[in-house]
């Protein structure tokens, strides 16, 4: 199966591995870059992120599939930031001296298999982000625009100018991200348990919804910054609250895919840890869905 999918897409690559590699033995080369690429993807995976491929020294990771979440923008950017300090400390424990350029972009793409191996992103948002990564200095963290408005204001970004991107029309307009900013996280998670100003009708008739016990496929519609993440994230504090014996799920929907199924293959694929791309995974999905059902 392949969808559409708006997601953030990360692309890290080694500077001074051909040097490493002229006075190290392969063996110990390889060992050497096993090691970075197991912290590396830790990293990214402790922050909701799937590693896409490693392609020699280089490392190309998606948030926003298999699972979305409201801030896969800013997490790719915290991953960056952290992927830098990892390879900092690193180069400390080793007597190493390798450099990173890391790029990230915020855009459409296809995610599924391709000729029977697992799935990965593929489209125009994909290529950027190679490109910034190329566009980067060493040990900097690249981001588009796109990506840039989704991550603030958690991050100071620092405008770098415009890119022309090779293979591409037009020029990308790009931005450093230079670091977190602290106590910007707890600022915005705090907002998401401030009152809620005329949504109180929306949010009485979910309660009610889900007061009946009955289990439901609801659907939430809105243009982009209405305010539909904010009113779940109600919802929910809501039911914990509560105690009610109670699941609440949610899932997005993409135009164009598999709606109204869009949210409900997102909610089984956060639940389950399967992407759902490739027919291998079928006998997998078919148990997890037959426990939850029992």
């Amino acid at each position: 199966m392949r969808e559409r999918r708006i997601v953030s897409i990360l692309f890290s690559d080694l500077s001074g591995f051909t040097r490493l590699s002229e006075r190290m033995d392969p063996e110990d080369v390889a060992d050497t870059v096993d090691a970075l690429f197991h912290r590396f993807r830790a990293a990214i995976e402790s922050l909701g992120g799937t590693v896409d491929k490693f392609i020699g020294d280089a490392v190309m990771a998606v948030f926003g599939a298999p699972v979305a979440h409201p801030d896969d923008p800013a997490r790719a950017v915290r991953a960056g930031l952290a992927l830098q300090r990892e390879l900092a400390a690193f180069n400390r424990e080793r007597g190493l001296s390798l450099g990173m350029r890391v790029g990230v972009n915020t855009g459409e793409v296809l995610w599924g298999s391709v000729g029977g191996s697992a799935a990965t992103a593929m489209g125009d948002a994909v290529n950027v982000a190679q490109r910034l990564e190329g566009a980067a200095q060493r040990g900097a963290v690249l981001v588009s625009s796109a990506t840039r408005d989704g991550a603030q204001p958690l991050f100071r970004f620092e405008p770098r100018g415009e890119v022309a991107l090779k293979g591409r029309d037009g020029a990308v307009q790009t931005y450093e991200a230079v670091e977190e900013m602290t106590g910007q996280t707890e600022h915005v998670e705090a907002g998401h348990r401030a009152p809620l100003i005329g949504r109180e009708a929306d949010l009485e008739k979910l309660e009610q919804r889900i007061a009946t016990g009955h289990g439901a496929f609801l659907v939430l519609e809105g243009t982009a910054g209405v305010g539909k993440s904010r009113l779940l994230a109600e919802l929910r504090a809501r039911v914990r609250r509560s105690r009610r014996h109670a699941w609440v799920a949610v899932g997005r929907a993409y135009e164009g895919v598999l709606a109204p199924l869009g949210p409900m293959a997102e909610v089984i694929r956060a639940e389950t840890g399967a992407s759902g791309a490739t027919p291998e995974e079928a006998p997998r999905l078919a148990a997890a869905l037959a426990a939850g059902l029992e």
